[in-house]
């Protein structure tokens, strides 16, 4: 890699880190992780860890069957207004999370799957995604369902889930979600 590429490589990765820690002062404290499968260290709790790194995410098993899912919960029910989903490898493209869906645990311990937030065709590292505000989502768990990456491996850096009462600037909306 020449040095001109390194350096945007180097500019993007601290963006996208001072984005997250901005953003991640207010947003939901996750103090449970769990997953469908894990591969090698590349632990569940990576992903709520703080860190938008290669060495720091998670990743699923390559020979998982099933669906491929991590799952997030916190202490006391919220109501929620978005989520960030930073995945993939590097630089390559075929290695982010092309789709995915997510659901909130109901009270009574059901899952309900969030219209607003099931996103196809993503080909960006950085997407943040914007819950429909004529549903309230109240929870405190969420569930990442991937519904198509390279391979059937999940490469999830990190996500930052964010509450309503934080104050955020509505997107210019491509369907509900963005790319950051």
């Amino acid at each position: 890699m020449n040095l001109f590429l390194s350096t945007i490589y180097l500019c993007l990765s601290l963006f996208f880190t001072s984005l997250l820690h901005a953003e991640n002062t207010d947003s939901i404290i996750v103090t449970k992780v769990s997953a469908s499968s894990v591969f090698k260290h590349y632990r569940a709790e990576n992903a709520v860890d703080n860190k938008i790194t290669d060495d720091s995410r998670w990743l699923n098993s390559p020979t998982q069957e099933g669906a491929i899912w991590l799952q997030l919960e916190w202490d006391e029910v919220r109501t929620l207004h978005s989520v960030q989903v930073f995945s993939g490898f590097q630089k390559e493209q075929e290695s982010i999370v092309s789709a995915l869906g997510i659901e909130f645990r109901e009270p009574d311990g059901t899952w309900r799957s969030i219209p607003s937030a099931m996103v196809k065709g993503n080909t960006n590292a950085a997407l943040k995604i914007y819950f429909d505000s004529k549903n309230e989502i109240k929870t405190n768990a969420l569930r990442i369902t991937v519904t198509k990456t390279e391979g059937g491996i999940a490469r999830i850096k990190e996500v930052v889930i964010l509450p309503s009462e934080v104050k955020v600037t509505e997107p210019v909306k491509e369907g509900n979600y963005i790319y950051i």
